[in-house]
């Protein structure tokens, strides 16, 4: 065999080689016709439940329990008959209570305290004026403002009527049981406490 007969041949297998090698090539490089198709998430029933409601909260959130506010047992009209007094008599107290329109916090009192006439036992003698001042008649009158101090809500006075020696310095009233106030009264004959039931 002549030797340019052996040149051809090997050429022809070397083009067929880069030919072979060229249509692999472009195999690996052309674009697959078929696409895969992944399956879809399967979607949560929380999240739909959130979706449902706004995307918030869950639907029925907790009822929370709100407490009446402390002032809510206190406020109204009060009276209590029958509260014995030092160095007065039997009296009758009348009370309303009432937030401020002002003042946030704040509040409002009218009082009046009528008592029967009696005759002061540490008195030096029943015709001193001490005596003559306890067994009078005409009621005390008061308006205060005041404010809430730990369990109890305390009173200054803004002003009194028929006061006279046993005008009062202080005030204060508190919670008694469910339904009923307890009253503090602080006067320059001695004070004392009273009951109030609602009036009103």
């Amino acid at each position: 065999m002549k030797s340019h007969e052996l040149d051809a041949r090997a050429k022809r297998k070397t083009l067929i080689l880069a030919a072979i090698v060229g249509l692999g090539l472009l195999a690996l490089m052309w674009p697959s016709g078929t696409t895969t198709v992944r399956p879809k998430p399967r979607p949560s029933p929380f999240a739909a439940a959130a979706r449902g409601n706004g995307g918030g909260a869950p639907a029925h959130p907790p009822a929370q329990s709100s407490a009446p506010p402390q002032d809510a047992a206190m406020l109204g009209k009060w009276e209590g008959n029958g509260a014995e007094l030092a160095n007065h008599r039997v009296c009758r107290l009348w009370l309303e209570i009432g937030k401020n329109a002002v003042e946030a916090g704040k509040y409002t009192g009218a009082a009046t305290l009528s008592c029967t006439p009696a005759i002061s036992l540490t008195a030096p003698n029943p015709g001193t004026a001490q005596a003559m001042l306890l067994a009078r008649l005409n009621p005390l009158a008061a308006s205060m403002s005041g404010a809430l101090e730990k369990d109890a809500m305390a009173f200054k006075m803004d002003k009194q009527l028929n006061a006279g020696d046993c005008a009062w310095t202080g005030f204060s009233v508190a919670k008694f049981g469910s339904q009923n106030l307890s009253a503090e009264i602080q006067d320059a004959c001695g004070g004392g406490s009273v009951l109030l039931r609602r009036s009103q």
